[in-house]
This record gives structure tokens, sequence and C-alpha cells, in this order.
């Protein structure tokens, strides 16, 4: 790294950091700020740790439509239809 000139130096370190992150980090900061004037942190922590206890036991959903199949599921059914045709198209599926 001795060699490396300053200008390369800077450009590595912002190719490293996203700011996106670090502008986030700066919102949850100020409002954490904000907030723990009136709360105290074992309420967040105490809330969390319910929710994760509870969260496994609520019922999951998914944002994809119940008609719609995935990408992966079209592609097995897909490669079954050419073994029933006989294709087999250098795959074999026992």
């Amino acid at each position: 790294m001795a060699g490396f000139s300053a200008d390369y130096i800077w450009d590595l370190v912002t190719r490293f950091i996203n700011w996106n992150m670090v502008g986030a980090f700066f919102v949850l900061l100020v409002l954490w700020l904000f907030i723990s004037q009136w709360l105290r942190v074992t309420v967040l922590v105490s809330a969390m740790m319910v929710w994760l206890a509870v969260s496994p036991l609520l019922p999951s959903f998914t944002l994809w439509p119940a008609g719609q199949p995935t990408t992966a599921a079209a592609n097995h059914c897909g490669h079954r239809r050419h073994q029933r045709r006989g294709n087999g198209g250098g795959h074999r599926f026992r």
C-alpha cells in the first residue's frame, strides 16, 4: 500500500464505503437520540425479544401471487416434459 497514490487510496475508500448505509445510520442515530429521551433501552430490547419469540408463530406470507410459479419450478417442469417426450437432451432423471 506504500506505493499507492493518494487518489487511488481515496478511490478505494469511496468504493468500500456504502454512503446510503452511512446516511441511514445517521438518520437512525438522530431518531434514537430523539426517542431515547422518553423511552428506555430496556423497553426496546424487550419488544425486540418478544418479536423474535412470536414471529415464528405468526403465519408467513409471500409477495408472489398464488397462481404464478417460480422460475425454479417452471424450469423443473420443463425438464420433466422433455423426459416424457423422449427428447432427453442429454439429461437423465430417475
